[in-house]
């Protein structure tokens, strides 16, 4: 009998034994598996910032992109404006000034001055370089030093010669807005004020055509 409970006191421990050690390897394999699962969790998340990352520089990249363009568009803009105010004025004094158009013609000088100012400050208030020089050759500038042969020959011809070049630069603003090359709600809103003023001048001058 001493030998039967020996027998089972043995087995006991062994089975005692076995199931410590299964429970170990158990423990193991979770504490592994656990390691394992964190090792790809910090890869993916390594993986994620570092999409995250190009993307992040893609966007600033496409948004600089844009801005890039927009300014280069409103410096246009700009440009036309500069040909307009210094050939308005050129021809305002011309023989003959006290004529309604040519009073119309200094204050359109004057008005587009200031616009050329608006611009030039949004674009340094973007932290770029604004244009100061007109256009020298190019559409906008045979439209508008054609007004000062005009003005030496024909009145009539003249303010035609006036309205061409106030409905250019309705065209050239038109153009940039549609196309979506200049984007933010701030320029769209500059260049629309700009457009309506243009035009309040348009039908003034079409009044003093009739």
């Amino acid at each position: 009998m001493l030998n039967k409970l020996m027998m089972t006191t043995a087995a006991a421990a062994l089975a005692l034994s076995v199931s410590a050690t299964a429970q170990e390897a158990t423990t193991t394999e979770q504490l592994n598996q656990e390691q394992g699962a964190m090792i790809e969790d910090t890869q993916h998340a390594e993986d994620t910032m570092l999409h995250d990352s190009d993307a992040v520089a893609n966007a600033k990249k496409l948004y600089q992109d844009a801005m890039d363009e927009e300014i280069d568009e409103m410096n246009e803009v700009a440009s036309i404006l500069i040909d307009a105010e210094e050939l308005y004025s050129d021809a305002s004094k011309l023989p003959d000034s006290e004529t309604p158009v040519r009073e119309h013609l200094m204050e359109l000088s004057k008005e587009r001055a200031q616009q050329r100012e608006e611009i030039q400050q949004f674009v340094a208030n973007k932290g770029a370089e604004a244009d100061t020089y007109g256009e020298a050759v190019g559409t906008g500038h045979r439209a508008f030093t054609q007004i000062r042969t005009a003005f030496e020959n024909d009145k009539v011809v003249a303010v035609e010669e006036v309205l061409r070049g106030e409905k250019y630069i309705v065209d050239e603003i038109n153009e940039r807005i549609e196309s979506k090359e200049i984007a933010s709600e701030d320029a769209v809103n500059l260049l629309k004020d700009i457009r309506a003023e243009v035009e309040a001048s348009i039908a003034e001058l079409e009044m003093q055509k009739s």
